[in-house]
């Protein structure tokens, strides 16, 4: 159950720069990447939360066989949130997936700070990172960039997902009271997710951040004025499709109305509009005013020097989906019936939104993470876990690198398992062979053998035709243990 905040003590978390250790896992990595310091701190981090989540969802799973999952990473459906995405399902949730954005700052090595950061090892996200518009940069922080992220995703009505952004920053002291704690524990898919030892909050519903939502909405109007530049410059038809123009039907249905040019060679007359008068004339700082703004903002861009936006508008005209019209009336009588305004679609859409989302804050560093994966392996497997940790690292860091959408599972962490306990007993038995030889060469060191003679025998013609055979290879190895004594 989720609890209020406002007095929890607040505990600093270090910030661990990666590139700075030294044990193997690190050095196996950094063989196989050739990118910038910063980025290779966020790749890793990156890295560490996809093996930690992985490893506790596989051990879900082998507690509860009604549990199954499977994780993508750099996942292309995911917009905004695409670091690392769970699905899964359950006897308790029939489809549901966990969307996680990871915002990890290396503070020793970063040339752009937080805001108002406490001290250097506790960044801060403030109530100017929560509000950033995201005109002029990609900001981290930014509550309506991933707003507008979750509803041009467009998951299925149904699923039970989560939008999880994940950081090693605390929330500033100034805007806690916007949030209530929740406890992994008591959440069923947070258990996945305990090894990030963080902290988790949502929006709090007895507390209205009403600046938060009025950016959100200004800032969808923005992009929903980009939208319908782009596509009456391009000729597109503006259809319920984009969930954008979903969201905005009656809206849009309220500036436009149909052409009265002569359309008689045109096979849709219907289709086609303009804009009304009330939308060319309204005062600026309106609701249609403001989206007036962006259109033109974004139009001005695609339009030949000396061209007139309005006459090109005019000319390319604004064809519209005929089916958007019905939807624009029933929402338009929806709002009169239940008195509510034009935004009441992005009303309910920011409220599903603060559902769903979650900052997941004071993330643990990358020593901690691998710790964590390390101690749940020791439980899962027999294999040597530093081998079977980095084996699992450089194939998880490949699909990433060439975003190939490897699906990471049971079935695959179980094939790493076995490849690993193969390459075990191959270098166990080439060492026993190894000794074995050494021992003979002393107790029989008058004995020389040309390993050229040996390469023209029958037996090492035979394994050298079956090499691809892992099981030959393996079986050859041991009866060369026992030629020597013949």
């Amino acid at each position: 159950m989720a609890q209020n905040n406002n007095t929890m003590k607040r505990k600093n978390v270090p910030i661990t720069n990666a590139s700075s250790r030294g044990d193997s896992s690190q050095t196996a990595l950094n063989k196989h990447i050739h990118i910038s310091k910063p980025a290779i701190h966020g790749s890793l981090y990156h890295l560490h939360i996809a093996t930690v989540i992985l490893l506790r969802a596989y051990d879900t799973q082998q507690k509860n066989k009604d549990f199954n999952f499977n994780i993508t990473v750099e996942d292309p459906h995911a917009g905004k949130f695409d670091d690392v995405v769970l699905r899964y399902t359950s006897q308790q949730v029939k489809d549901g997936a966990v969307y996680l954005q990871s915002k990890h700052r290396d503070l020793s090595n970063s040339k752009h700070p937080l805001p108002n950061k406490k001290s250097k090892t506790t960044p801060t996200i403030t109530r100017a990172a929560l509000l950033d518009k995201g005109r002029t940069s990609n900001p981290p922080f930014s509550i309506p960039v991933y707003f507008l992220s979750f509803v041009e995703s467009n998951h299925r009505i149904g699923q039970q997902n989560y939008y999880f952004l994940c950081t090693n920053a605390q929330i500033d002291d100034g805007i806690i009271q916007y949030f209530s704690q929740v406890i992994p524990s008591e959440h069923y898919i947070l258990q996945c997710y305990q090894d990030l030892e963080a902290t988790f909050y949502q929006f709090n519903p007895d507390t209205i951040f009403g600046q938060l939502e009025e950016t959100i909405k200004t800032v969808s109007l923005d992009k929903l004025g980009k939208l319908l530049a782009k596509s009456i410059y391009n000729k597109q038809k503006i259809t319920l499709d984009n969930p954008l123009y979903n969201m905005y039907a009656a809206l849009i249905s309220r500036i436009v109305e149909q052409s009265n040019t002569d359309l008689a060679s045109l096979q849709q007359p219907n289709d086609i509009y303009k804009f009304k008068k009330e939308f060319l004339e309204a005062p600026e700082q309106s609701t249609i005013g403001m989206l007036r703004i962006a259109l033109v903002t974004e139009y001005k861009k695609n339009l030949n020097v000396g061209k007139e936006i309005w006459s090109d508008v005019d000319e390319k005209k604004i064809w519209l989906d005929p089916n958007f019209s019905i939807t624009a009336v029933n929402d338009m009588f929806d709002m009169i019936n239940k008195d509510e305004s034009e935004y009441a679609k992005i009303d309910a859409k920011i409220k599903e939104f603060y559902g769903k989302f979650m900052l997941v804050c004071e993330a643990t560093n990358e020593l901690t993470l691998e710790s964590n994966s390390k101690k749940i392996l020791a439980t899962l497997t027999d294999t040597e876990i530093n081998a079977t940790f980095n084996n699992m690292h450089l194939s998880i860091l490949d699909a990433m690198k060439k975003a190939n959408g490897l699906q990471l599972d049971s079935i695959y962490l179980t094939n790493i398992f076995k490849n690993i306990k193969c390459n075990t007993c191959y270098i166990e038995w080439a060492d026993s062979t190894k000794q074995y030889v050494e021992c003979l060469n002393i107790i029989y060191s008058f004995v020389q053998i040309n390993p050229k003679w040996l390469e023209k025998s029958c037996f090492y013609s035979y394994i050298d035709k079956k090499s691809t055979n892992k099981i030959i290879i393996i079986l050859a190895r041991k009866m060369y243990i026992l030629v020597p004594s013949l």
